[in-house]
């Protein structure tokens, strides 16, 4: 069921009421109520500074009854995104200016992905994007950014992107305009000499490359019915999603309300009931309310269940998400129940080896590693390993993971020469997207140092304990756990190789 029908009357009088009487924009308003059609959605949104600011305004800081009066507008963005979106690859920059704060938190989410809660305007052309923060100069407190961004339009599931100098003489002829709530994973961060900070992003879509991706998880509803028109569980969702906030107020909870409300109406076998199940579960997860979201998960897999094919991907979707709620229960036994019935269903489907079971694979080979079934984590690692190679899935975040944790098992295993050899590889693939000096890379080179010890090449040891020791010294304090440790360690080596 899709939300009611808003009229432009209603999003024409959302305006008004944001405007003193008198205002020179009322003519503006005017203007629009006469003169807009579908097929001119971007050139009104670019029109006057007004119409964009109030609808990224609504989203990023409003509640839903005003949302939902901007749904037709967006609806029709889309449409012609979608009518003028890229048929092949492209680089496209944006720039802007950010807290240092906000930096370091941006730091945190290299090789994660973020959702966009506003539309993003990009421009082909580097110093075109750069030329608007020009006059912005960098500070302890605040720094320039460019994104530099990798958008592919043949990424399933990825939101439209367009060159939009056709539709609009407002912006630069070589804007490129992305959809809102479009999803983008931080690769890079790079400073240069300048005092700019380069960022570099990938758009994603929500069930591709990046479909094991927590985030993901949580945005595997569809916002768009059939009719192009966003329904009552899909809006809620994704105000669930974006964790924005409405006035001191969680987006998520205001989705709720939506989505609750919605589903009490529905009658007892209408489909969009395990939707709204899921939605409600999800939000439940993210807020480590695991037994309440467990209840939710559990009322949709029970509708599936009774009312689908027994290998219908909707029961494999049931199933994963309360395998994930009982593995963040610790309840273990469970969780693998849960997947292992994912895995059947999606292996009926996809095959043995489609990208879609690396999520599944990753827990399964974890609850193992709990359960010290050493063998049997491997054997799911070495999987993983040939779905990724392939299928060609060219993120270094990936590569760096699976090498990783196969370093770990075979240093588990005293399989040492396997292990250094996947340590190894996986700092090769580290250096490709974190910074020299981030953290994971100093674990590696523990991890390297931890293996030539074992076997007794004690001076490759130290010298990677003390390129590990180097960067923690230089991130945290002398009495921080991973300073001490690497000491220790340090301390402890032999003073030659035995």
């Amino acid at each position: 069921m899709a939300v009611v029908s808003r009229t432009r009357d209603d999003f024409i009088s959302l305006c008004r009421n944001e405007l003193k009487s008198g205002s020179t924009l009322l003519g503006v308003i005017q203007e629009f109520q006469d003169g807009y059609a579908a097929n001119t959605a971007i050139d009104w949104f670019y029109r006057d500074p007004f119409f964009c600011i109030i609808v990224e305004n609504i989203f990023r800081a409003s509640s839903i009854d005003m949302m939902l009066p901007c749904q037709f507008l967006i609806h029709d963005i889309k449409k012609q995104l979608d009518e003028h979106k890229f048929t092949s690859s492209v680089v496209v920059y944006s720039s802007g200016v950010m807290s240092t704060e906000a930096l370091k938190k941006l730091d945190e989410f290299i090789g994660k992905v973020i959702a966009f809660k506003s539309f993003l305007l990009a421009n082909l052309d580097r110093d075109k994007a750069l030329s608007r923060t020009l006059n912005s100069d960098s500070s302890n407190r605040c720094k320039r950014i460019l994104f530099i961004i990798e958008a592919d339009p043949h990424i399933e599931n990825v939101k439209s992107f367009a060159k939009i100098g056709s539709l609009t003489s407002r912006v630069d002829s070589d804007s490129v305009f992305f959809m809102i709530g479009s999803l983008f994973k931080i690769i890079q961060i790079q400073h240069e000499e300048n005092d700019i900070i380069n960022v570099k992003i990938s758009l994603c879509g929500n069930d591709s490359e990046n479909s094991t991706k927590a985030l993901f998880d949580q945005l595997k509803a569809q916002y768009i019915d059939s009719n192009g028109e966003t329904d009552i569980i899909g809006f809620g969702q994704f105000l669930i999603t974006t964790g924005n906030s409405l006035n001191g107020k969680p987006l998520c909870d205001e989705g709720e309300r939506l989505i609750s409300s919605y589903v009490d109406q529905l009658p007892a076998d209408d489909a969009n009931r395990p939707r709204g199940y899921d939605a409600l579960g999800a939000m439940h997860l993210s807020r480590e309310d695991f037994d309440e979201s467990l209840n939710w998960f559990k009322k949709s897999f029970e509708f599936v269940k009774e009312k689908l094919p027994p290998n219908d991907l909707r029961i494999a979707e049931s199933c994963k998400n309360i395998a994930l709620v009982h593995f963040q229960k610790k309840e273990f036994t469970q969780a693998l129940e849960y997947f292992n019935q994912t895995l059947v269903i999606w292996k009926q489907s996809y095959g043995d080896d489609h990208p879609i079971l690396l999520p599944c694979l990753t827990n399964v080979a974890s609850i193992y590693e709990h359960e010290e079934k050493i063998e049997e984590a491997t054997a799911c690692y070495y999987q993983m390993l040939a779905i990724i190679m392939k299928h060609h899935l060219g993120d270094p975040s990936w590569f760096a993971a699976v090498y990783n944790n196969l370093g770990n098992m075979h240093y588990r295993l005293e399989t040492y020469h396997l292990a250094l050899g996947f340590f190894k590889a996986s700092l090769e693939f580290k250096f490709k997207f974190l910074p020299n000096d981030h953290p994971s890379i100093a674990l590696t080179y523990k991890n390297i140092g931890l293996v030539c010890e074992s076997m007794s090449n004690i001076q490759e040891s130290r010298e990677n304990f003390e390129k590990a020791a180097n960067i923690y010294g230089a991130l945290y304090a002398a009495d921080h756990e991973c300073v001490m440790q690497i000491a220790e360690l340090i301390q402890n080596l032999p003073t030659q190789s035995t």
